[in-house]
């Protein structure tokens, strides 16, 4: 999508795909007073409080919180948009490592 200019759906894409990469880390993770039922916000605090404790990378962490900033500009705010291809760049590795630690823990 990015490659195409489509610069919004990428970043949309992109945090969908690292929220449920994070999502599954939580589930699989042991974490205090974690619950199955879980919302964006949930996900972000708990994955916030993941990365304080050790358990997942702080770039992993950074990259969610940075996505969810940018999703909601991406997404909701009218006007233009655009991400510069080193910072998408950036999150698209940081995503695919994420993905990859996920997958790890499922095998």
């Amino acid at each position: 999508a990015l490659s195409r200019g489509f610069s919004r759906t990428f970043i949309d894409n992109l945090y969908s795909a690292v929220e449920l990469a994070a999502s599954t880390l939580l589930i699989i993770l042991p974490i205090p007073n974690n619950r199955r039922k879980q919302n964006h916000r949930h996900i972000k605090t708990h994955f916030n409080l993941s990365a304080k404790l050790g358990n997942v990378k702080s770039e992993h962490r950074d990259s969610l919180n940075k996505l969810t900033t940018l999703r909601i500009q991406a997404r909701y705010v009218k006007g233009s948009f655009s991400i510069q291809p080193k910072e998408a760049g950036v999150h698209l590795k940081t995503a695919k490592e994420l993905l990859k630690r996920a997958e790890e823990l499922l095998s």
